[in-house]
C-alpha cells in the first residue's frame, strides 16, 4: 500500500541517493501516513508531485483527520487546502504565534496582511536572503519599458526583476520565479533554460517576462528563488517577496463587458477564435 500510493513503484530498486526531493518527499509522506501515528506533521507535501498525486494526499489527509480521528499538523501556503482540512489555524511569523483561531478568520487575517505587500523589494546588508554562493538583493516588479509599477492591467506585459550577486565561482545558479494566487494555489512556476554554464563572480539582473492577456484579475504573490540543478542547491527562495494585482483594462477587446464579477480561473488567455457559418 505504501509504495503504490507513493507512486515510485518503478524506481524501488534505485539506490535513494539519486531520488530527486520530490520522490523522497513522495515515499516519506506515504509511509508516515500509513503508520497511523496519534499525530501526523505535514509541511508542504503538495509542493511536490503531479495534481493527481496532490489530490491523493488530500484525500488521504482528509481520511485520516475526519474518520481515523487522529491530529493532523498541516503546514501550508495552500488557503485552498487549509479550509479544507483545517478547522483551526495557527499563523507564524518568524517563529512566533500571531493569530490562532477560526481558519476563515486566521486566512483573512493572513490575506489583508499580505496587501501592505509592495511591488517593490529591498534587502540591506545582513538581512539579504542567501548562502555563501548567492544572495538577494532587490525585486520589483515593472512594465515593459522597465519602470516599477503599483499594479498591471490583465492586457500588460509584466516583469519581475530581481538582482541577485554570486560570491562563489563553480556553480551553475538558475533563477526561478514562483507565481502564487492571493490564496496561496500555484499558478505557476518558472525558470531561466538551463545551459550549464557557471556563473560568473557578481551582481546579476534577471528579468521573467508574464506576456499580456494571460493572467486573470487576482492578487499575485511571488517567490523568488535562485537554484543550482545537479545536484539540487537551492542559493535562496524568498516567499512573499513581491505582491502585485491584475486589474481589468476597460478599454481592452478582452474586456468583461457588462459582466460584472471576476471571471474564474488563475489565467485568461486572449485566444484566437474560428467563427463561421457552416
Amino acid at each position: 500500500d505504501i509504495v503504490e500510493f507513493s507512486g515510485v513503484k518503478q524506481f524501488m530498486d534505485t539506490p535513494v541517493k539519486r531520488y530527486s526531493s520530490g520522490m523522497y518527499v513522495r515515499l516519506a509522506f506515504a509511509v508516515a501516513a500509513h503508520m497511523e501515528p496519534d499525530i501526523l506533521v505535514v509541511d508542504e507535501v503538495l509542493a511536490v508531485g503531479d495534481a493527481e498525486f496532490q489530490k491523493k494526499s488530500l484525500g488521504k489527509l482528509d481520511e485520516v483527520s475526519k474518520s481515523e480521528g487522529r491530529t493532523i499538523l498541516f503546514v501550508s501556503h495552500n488557503m485552498a487546502a487549509i479550509q479544507k482540512l483545517c478547522k483551526k489555524t495557527i499563523l507564524l511569523e518568524k517563529g512566533r504565534i500571531e493569530m490562532f483561531g477560526e481558519t476563515e478568520k486566521v486566512i483573512d487575517f493572513y490575506l489583508n496582511k499580505l496587501k501592505t505587500h509592495s511591488t517593490e523589494m529591498q534587502w540591506e546588508n545582513g538581512q539579504r536572503p542567501g548562502d555563501g554562493v548567492a544572495i538577494l538583493h532587490s525585486a520589483r516588479i515593472i512594465d515593459k519599458n522597465h519602470r516599477k509599477i503599483p499594479f498591471a492591467t490583465a492586457n500588460q506585459k509584466i516583469g519581475v526583476e530581481f538582482i541577485y550577486e554570486i560570491l562563489k565561482e563553480g556553480y551553475t545558479p538558475i533563477p526561478n520565479i514562483h507565481i502564487f494566487t492571493g490564496h496561496g494555489e500555484c499558478a505557476f512556476i518558472n525558470h531561466e533554460e538551463f545551459d550549464q554554464k557557471l556563473g560568473t563572480l557578481g551582481k546579476h539582473r534577471a528579468i521573467m517576462w508574464i506576456p499580456e492577456n494571460l493572467l486573470n484579475e487576482e492578487s499575485y504573490i511571488v517567490g523568488i528563488a535562485l537554484s543550482t540543478m545537479m545536484p539540487l542547491k537551492i542559493h535562496f527562495y524568498q516567499q512573499d517577496a513581491l505582491m502585485f494585482s491584475v486589474v481589468e483594462d476597460i478599454m481592452s477587446p478582452s474586456r468583461k463587458l457588462d459582466y460584472n464579477q471576476k471571471i474564474p480561473g488563475v489565467v485568461r488567455p486572449r485566444l484566437k477564435w474560428e467563427n463561421i457559418k457552416i
